[in-house]
């Protein structure tokens, strides 16, 4: 929950800023995936790996909500706007 939580809210600042699909999956996917590895590596959790190089679910749910959250965000606010 925390992983796709992030990730929306980078994308949604990148694309407020103007960014495209890659610069808005790139700003979600470091604002949702930093702060568990600098939380691992600040606590000592990383001495084998920082947490999405040794699972990568984390860093597929968050291109996968990066990306949705790209293309559906701009829908929804039009809809709620009406």
């Amino acid at each position: 929950i925390g992983t796709a939580s992030y990730a929306i809210a980078g994308t949604q600042v990148a694309g407020d800023a103007g960014m495209n699909i890659i610069g808005c999956t790139f700003v979600g996917c470091l604002s949702s995936l930093g702060g568990g590895t600098l939380n691992a590596m600040l606590f000592g959790y990383a001495k084998n790996g920082v947490p999405f190089a040794k699972d990568p679910r984390n860093l597929v749910v968050a291109l996968v909500t990066s990306v949705s959250t790209f293309i559906f965000w701009p829908v929804i606010c039009r809809a709620l706007a009406e």
